[in-house]
């Protein structure tokens, strides 16, 4: 019990975080049912980090970090946009905790975000803008700064496949003309990745 509330208590900075880091007029733009579903998911991931990492410094980082994710899903669903306030802040909150680890994962989260970058510039060209925009390519560098570079294949690799269902359901509901927020898909393939870590 004292591990889940430890993560919780790191779930509630996170979203606390979450806040500060989306600008005032997309917040405005968000439906409050968004925003509530945002809070509940991220509380739920954090108790979940604490039942599988414990009282760890994983376990607390991930339960930290994942409400971005879920705050930053919340607001492409509403505006179909990645604020980059939310994108820097995230980055920095995130090589910041990595800067205290004891370990070298400082330079695993530079280079796994280096290589989402790489991965979100090159899929941003190949299709022209229309299957990943911008925004989404400043998520995966994101992405893989937070799970840093041994995890952010599978990340990346996760939130493609979520992704591609979505746009199948969509398709197949004869919606060829429908925006489609593909930053919630790629954030989940995040969290989900974290969580995985954490066994």
């Amino acid at each position: 019990m004292a591990r889940v509330l430890l993560t919780l208590g790191f779930g509630v900075a996170g979203i606390a975080l979450a806040a500060v880091a989306m600008p005032a007029d997309v917040r405005r733009k968000t439906h409050p049912a968004l925003i509530a579903a945002a809070v509940v998911l991220s509380l739920g991931a954090a108790a979940l980090c604490g039942r599988i990492g414990g009282e760890t410094a994983d376990a607390a980082f991930a339960a930290a970090i994942i409400p971005l994710f879920f705050a930053i899903s919340a607001v492409d669903l509403a505006t179909r946009r990645i604020p980059n306030r939310a994108l820097l802040v995230g980055t920095a909150a995130v090589l910041g905790a990595a800067l205290w680890s004891p370990s070298e994962s400082y330079v695993f989260s530079v280079l796994g975000g280096v290589a989402g970058l790489a991965f979100g510039i090159i899929a941003f060209v190949a299709g022209g803008g229309r299957a990943l925009g911008a925004g989404d390519a400043k998520l995966v560098a994101f992405i893989g700064a937070a799970v840093g570079l041994r995890l952010v294949l599978p990340a990346i690799i996760y939130g493609t496949l979520l992704g591609g269902l979505a746009a199948v359901v969509v398709l197949l509901a004869r919606r060829r003309n429908a925006a489609f927020a593909y930053g919630p898909y790629l954030s989940l393939g995040a969290v989900i990745t974290l969580l995985l870590s954490l066994r």
